[in-house]
């Protein structure tokens, strides 16, 4: 008996050996690439990628623009659309702002220990492996609800189910009525399959001329006067204006093609205009001389 407890506590030590020893980097850059396979009932099979184009600034802190497309078994592009923003911070935490929110959102939190409570939820942190990405080694968390595959997170790359599913339900459960499964991740670092019963598909990112909005704003530096082009106009167009704090400053909506926009009362300095639409968020800066 003596002998067993002695052997359980050399292996646990080893195992905390193996995760404690992975070191903390920026997980997040503009290569990363989601891969999904998502079957939802009375709806049928289809995949699903994210990824990262430019950059927003929201309530003072600078987000990567996730976008996400659906395409069918053939591959045919299904849905397209700037789905919010995604931020990691210092003490590896990585935060969500919907489009449709202003609020952020806690999505992942990398630097729990064992026995750790995910914050307002009932979800506990049970054990902790390790896997390699790249030539880095990484944390593989297990929570203690549902099941094995729906309370599984990968360090740096998120949910065993689908990347926002923290977002729509609890960080240790499935928030999809189907089967959602993380089947390959990229970026310059590194790929990984996660899973072997579905091919990774991850394609050429979709070309900006997907979107249906190509928006000019000039002249820049600028005086009293911006101009705003948007060669094909879409619904629900509006601008606003924040300064280096993140504070808005001034709103306007977009109902012309071309707008000028009179921003005279302003002071000298760096400006940030976020020009909102159903399609995507540009973040551009300007000078105001």
């Amino acid at each position: 008996m003596k002998k067993l407890i002695l052997l359980l506590l050399i292996l646990t030590k080893i195992t905390n050996l193996s995760y404690s020893q992975v070191t903390y980097f920026n997980y997040f850059d503009y290569s990363s690439h989601w891969g999904e396979f998502d079957h939802l009932w009375g709806s049928g099979d289809y995949y699903v990628e994210y990824y990262f184009k430019g950059d927003t600034l929201i309530n003072g802190n600078w987000y990567y623009k996730l976008y996400r497309y659906q395409k069918d078994t053939i591959d045919t592009i299904k849905h397209f659309n700037y789905y919010g923003g995604i931020r990691e911070d210092s003490l590896k935490r990585i935060y969500f702002v919907n489009t449709a929110h202003i609020n952020e959102h806690l999505l992942y939190d990398f630097n729990l220990s064992i026995g750790d409570t995910v914050f307002g939820t009932p979800c506990i942190l049970t054990s902790i492996d390790t896997f390699y990405f790249g030539a880095n080694l990484r944390k593989i968390y297990h929570f203690n609800n549902l099941n094995d595959t729906a309370s599984t997170e990968y360090e740096g790359i998120g949910k065993a189910t689908d990347l926002l599913d923290a977002f729509y339900g609890l960080p240790c459960a499935t928030g999809h009525e189907g089967v959602c499964r993380l089947v390959c991740y990229s970026n310059k670092d590194g790929y990984k399959q996660f899973i072997s019963s579905h091919i990774c598909r991850l394609s050429a990112k979709v070309e900006e001329n997907y979107i249906e909005n190509k928006i000019n704003i000039y002249p820049i530096p600028s005086n009293d006067e911006l101009i705003i082009e948007i060669p094909r106009l879409i619904r629900e167009n509006f601008l606003t204006i924040c300064n280096i704090k993140g504070q808005e400053l001034m709103r306007q909506q977009i109902k012309d093609s071309k707008t000028q926009i009179n921003i005279s009362n302003l002071t000298s300095g760096i400006y940030f205009v976020k020009l909102i639409t159903d399609k995507t968020v540009e973040v551009r800066k300007i000078l105001k001389e």
